[in-house]
Parts: structure tokens; sequence; C-alpha cells
């Protein structure tokens, strides 16, 4: 028995281990998500509602927000820092419709979730089925929702899982070559911009141009509607959602600290410019890795660049996936890919992300990530690789 097969043989019983122990978590973070979202107060949807609901009655949210004025009360008073990217307000009519009552609109988002949820699990299947092996898909689907994310984006009624499930979505029709389907999921997926906008550069590598222009046009259109529906014009309420999400509190990228130094403005511009240039340099430098592979590239670095909190952690799914799909095959847990496990497994709390005092605690998660990253795209086999460019 040769070295490497003597430590498959010897990391077998621990890989077992976190497999159970992926399932056992996966579970858990479900079922206290969905007991928490029956049972809790509203969280975010209902501002997502209500935003939407000022929007179809011509007002902008952003400034309703900001003046206070004026006052729906079948709606309810906006919040300050409410608002959204104009384009959502549009998307908001499938996932929080104004038109209906707020307690429909909150059994239609679970309901949403659950789908989206069961359709993840398809696309995995789809994607990770290598021989002899097959039933290591459900323990690839228990990986990808073993993290707090799923929590807390149930309990606090957020799009965390929506987007993450459209990105992945985006990545399975880019794969079969159906550029409109992957344009308009790489859309909706847009509800959230600082998750899946370092995703558009995906396909502009890939030169999938069509892929972009139909995910442009939709954008497009639907800020145009927005804009059209407030009687102002999309550049203004672009603006708007900018400035909104710089005097947003929490936190705002891995430069943190640095926005009571420099301003939280000027630290946002600077994070977008310098995190777009490294992930275009690793995608053109990794070009002919798997899509799949490609896309843990923005995934990761999506945490890095803007206001991005625990809820929105399920994107990073797009690294653990591959990276467990590898330990597999190769019947071993090296200690890149078990930190990077325990990073995304590791409950999030909030006050990691609130309080300055735990401000490295994300960060290190970060950089474990980013480990695993490179870890899983020097692990590509290019002789092996079939896939048009």
């Amino acid at each position: 028995m040769n070295r490497q097969s003597l430590a498959s043989v010897q990391h077998k019983p621990l890989l077992q281990t976190i497999k159970w122990l992926m399932v056992l978590g996966a579970i858990s973070y479900f079922i206290t998500g969905i007991y928490c979202y029956l049972t809790g107060p509203p969280g975010d949807l209902i501002r997502r509602w209500r935003e939407a609901g000022y929007w179809l009655q011509g007002y902008d949210p952003i400034q309703v927000a900001r003046t206070k004025t004026p006052y729906l009360i079948e709606y309810g008073r906006m919040l300050p820092g409410d608002g959204y990217p104009p384009w959502a307000y549009v998307y908001a009519l499938l996932t929080a419709s104004p038109v209906l009552p707020f307690p429909v609109v909150k059994t239609l988002f679970l309901i949403f979730n659950l789908s989206a949820i069961v359709t993840l699990g398809y696309f995995i299947r789809s994607e990770y089925k290598f021989p002899k092996t097959s039933e290591q898909w459900p323990m690839l689907f228990a990986a990808a929702l073993c993290s707090s994310a799923v929590a807390i984006a149930l309990r606090w009624h957020q799009y965390g899982i929506l987007v993450t499930v459209l990105i992945w979505a985006f990545l399975y029709f880019e794969e079969k070559g159906w550029p409109l389907c992957a344009g308009l999921s790489l859309a909706f997926a847009f509800i959230k911009p600082q998750t899946s906008a370092l995703f558009f550069l995906l396909p502009l590598m890939r030169r999938s141009f069509k892929t972009c222009l139909w995910c442009g046009l939709f954008l497009v259109l639907a800020t145009g509607i927005a804009a059209w529906r407030c009687h102002t014009s999309p550049w203004t309420m672009l603006v708007e959602t900018f400035h909104t999400g710089v005097a947003n509190w929490f936190y705002l990228g891995i430069g943190d600290p640095l926005k009571n130094i420099i301003g939280a403005q000027p630290l946002l511009l600077i994070s977008i410019g310098i995190v777009t240039f490294i992930v275009l340099i690793l995608l053109n430098r990794w070009k002919l890795a798997p899509t799949y592979y490609l896309a843990a590239v923005p995934a990761v670095f999506s945490t890095f660049w803007m206001s991005h909190r625990n809820h929105d952690l399920m994107i990073v799914s797009l690294l653990i996936v591959p990276l467990f799909s590898l330990a597999l095959k190769q019947q071993r847990l090296n200690i890149v890919i078990a930190m990077a496990l325990f990073a995304y497994c590791f409950p999030h709390f909030a006050i990691f992300y609130g309080e300055p005092y735990f401000w490295p605690v994300p960060i290190l998660f970060r950089v474990m990530w980013l480990f695993g990253l490179i870890y899983l795209l020097e692990s590509v086999n290019y002789s092996q690789v079939k896939r048009k460019i």
C-alpha cells in the first residue's frame, strides 16, 4: 500500500464523521430557521413589502424614508435606512407583492424559500455526479445547507437563500448553454447586488456575451419601470441607493475599520475597484477551470468588498460544495478544506458583524475561505477539462 492510499484509509473515519456532522448541522439549522420563521416577529420581508407598496403608489421609497412623508396607513411608516435598488421594487411584485395582505406574502415567501432549497438539491445532484459515488450528492447538499446563514435568512425573512439558489441556477443554465435563462437568473439575483454583482464578471470573462446582454437588458428594463412609476430618473434612484448603502452602519467589507478614517463612501468605492480588479485577474488566471470552480471566486470575494452580513453567507456554498466534493473524491480531508468547512458551518453570530471588538472574527473566516479558494483552483487537472472558452 503506497503512502497516498494509506493516508486515504486513515482519513476515512474522520471523513465519515464530518459527513454526518454536516447532515446533522444542516437539519438543525433548517429546523431552527423554520421554527423562528413561523413563531418570530416580522423581519425584513415586511420592509420589502412596505417599500414595494409605496413604490406601487408612485412614491420613491428612499425619499419617503428620509422625509417621513407621505404616510400610507395600509403599509405603515417607512423606517430610516429603508430602500433597495430600483429594480428590486419590480421584483418585489413577485417576492413581496404589495397587492396581497402581509400574512399571505409571508406564507408565499416561505414556500419560495422551501422550493429554492429543493431546487438547490437538484442543481447539486445534476452537477456533482462522479463514478461509483452517486450517493455522495446528498452529503454535498447537506454541506451547502450546513450554515447558520440558512437559519438567519429564514428568521429575518431575508433574500439570502433565494439569491444563492438563483446564482446556482445561473451557473446551471450557463453550463447548459441557455443564455436567456442564465441571464434572467443572474438579473433576479441582483435583488442583492452586493452578493451577486461580481458574478457578472464570470460570463464576461468566458465570453458568454448573450448571458451578459440578457442580464443587462432585464436590469435596465426593471430599473426603467421603477423610475417611471416614481416619476423620476433611473440615475437619481441609483444614486439614492448608493448613498443609502453607505449610510448603513453595518459591516462594510474587509476594510471596515478604515471607514472612520477615510469615510464610508471613499472606502466603498476603493473596495469595489480593488476587489473587481482582483476577481478579474483570478478569473483570467484560471479561465480553463470548470465553471463551478470559477464561481467560487466571486462567491468568496463578495464577502470582502461591501456590506455583507451573516444572513448573506450562504453564497459561500459555491466554494464549500466543490471543496467538499474534492475531499470525497480524494477520500482525505486536509487542513485547508477543514478550515474552510469550519468557517462556513460555525455559527455566524450577529455580534461578529455589529461590534468593532469582534471585527477580526469575520476576517479570519474570510481568510480561511481565501486559502480554500486557492487550493480549489490549484487542484484543477486541466488535462481533464473539456469546456469551450
